[in-house]
Order: structure tokens, then sequence, then C-alpha cells
């Protein structure tokens, strides 16, 4: 009777009963094909993170955008600023020719407009 060969699983956790002969050519392709899959791992988790990144300065661009909104509604809602509006006339000519140079004892009071 012929010896049977070891066997060794290739991963623990397999629910399969496949096993992989143990010499060393089915070592290096076990080898191949974990180093490939690591591999593509690689990759996949680069592209995953460009991705990432390229979501999070989207993301920080549409909060800048928000900030940016929510200012011009604010500016809109706060009530206008008011402006003071003169109250000294002009002189007259009837002011200018009896020489009435002083300011009046009661001024006009200040308006404001909105």
């Amino acid at each position: 009777m012929k010896p049977k060969q070891k066997t060794l699983r290739d991963t623990q956790n397999r629910p399969t009963f496949s096993a992989i002969p143990r010499t060393s050519g089915s070592m290096f392709l076990m080898l191949n094909r974990l180093a490939t899959e690591r591999e593509r791992l690689c990759v996949d988790e680069a592209e995953l993170l460009a991705r990432l990144e390229q979501k999070r300065r989207r993301i920080s661009k549409i909060d800048t955008e928000i900030d940016y909104y929510r200012s011009q509604i604010d500016l809109l809602n706060r009530p206008p600023v008011p402006r003071v509006a003169p109250v000294k006339k002009l002189p007259t000519i009837d002011s200018i020719m009896h020489g009435d140079d002083e300011e009046p004892e009661n001024p006009e009071p200040v308006i404001l407009e909105y």
C-alpha cells in the first residue's frame, strides 16, 4: 500500500474539507496565491483611501458653502443699520445777510431712517 501524503489545510476556518498536499511546489503555489491576494487587497485599500479622501474634500467644500449661505441668510434677516439723517440746514440768504452764524438754542432732533 502506498503511504498517504501529509496534507495541510490552506486556512484554519475554511468550511470545506479541501486540503493541499505538503510539497514544495504546493507551498510555492500557496505563497503565490496569498501574495496575489495580498497585493489585490492593498490596491483595493489604496483605491478606497483615495475615494475616502475625495469624499472628505467634497464634504469640506459643502460645509464651506453651507456656512456661506447661512451667513447670507443671517445678513438678510438682520434689521437694517439705522442711518443718521443730516439735520443741519444750509444757510439762507437772509441768515447770511443778517449774520446769524450761531447755532440755534433748540436744534432739531436727529431723525433715524430705516
